[in-house]
């Protein structure tokens, strides 16, 4: 976000810019498509052929629209992948995005700003080898999240067919630290067999039945 709004600055003209300073405001995406479309125009306009200054030294305007091309692609792809968000690149957008990084990512840059070359398959799909080639691996997948910890449960029946699987209160309260829940409560099982089991929750006996185990 903040770099987008940066990038139209810099080809506004404007010097010394700092990226902390293009925060998103109240509405991002609007900020991001409004930046988006500015920077299409002053490239039409011939912003190619004007020298802009991004963070220091002036660069020529093809080499910064070059890099914005790539930056938001592969980033793009890093945002996409990581939150689970269909990617919306084509197969031409990626070839052509993959053309122009490889006239600005020098091997000097390997290792430092970008990785290595991750290589791919001879059939792999363009934005693939645009991946591989910024330096991460096009099978990545975020790790998935470990299951909750179940918590510790304890079988409770009765003489007359009663049963529930209930939470141990002491158990719970010393894995978590906090103070054991105040009863439990059951419904009667559809059948005698005492392997039926009713639903946990807050656990209490009728008041007609004080036969307990």
């Amino acid at each position: 976000m903040s770099w987008v709004r940066l990038f139209d600055a810099a080809f506004e003209g404007r010097t010394g810019l700092d990226p902390a300073t293009f925060g998103p405001g109240p509405d991002p995406a609007a900020d991001f498509a409004a930046a988006a479309a500015s920077l299409v125009r002053r490239w039409r306009d011939g912003g190619a052929e004007v020298a802009v200054s991004v963070t220091g030294s002036p660069l020529p305007g093809a080499f910064v629209y070059r890099m914005m091309i790539g930056e938001y692609l592969v980033h793009g792809w890093d945002l996409g992948v990581a939150t689970g968000q269909p990617l919306p690149f084509t197969e031409e957008q990626a070839r052509y995005a993959r053309a122009l990084l490889s006239t600005i990512l020098r091997p000097e840059f390997r290792g430092q700003a970008f990785g290595e070359d991750v290589p791919v398959p001879l059939d792999a799909s363009e934005l693939d080898r645009l991946i591989g080639f910024a330096g991460r691996d096009p099978a990545w997948t975020p790790p998935t999240a470990p299951a909750p910890p179940r918590a510790p449960t304890r079988r409770l029946v009765d003489r007359r067919g009663w049963s529930a699987r209930g939470v141990d209160p002491g158990e719970l309260a010393a894995d978590l630290e906090v103070g054991p829940p105040s009863s439990f409560s059951c419904t009667r099982a559809p059948s005698v067999s005492r392997a039926s089991s009713a639903t946990s929750g807050i656990w209490s006996w009728p008041a007609s039945d004080s036969r307990r185990q």
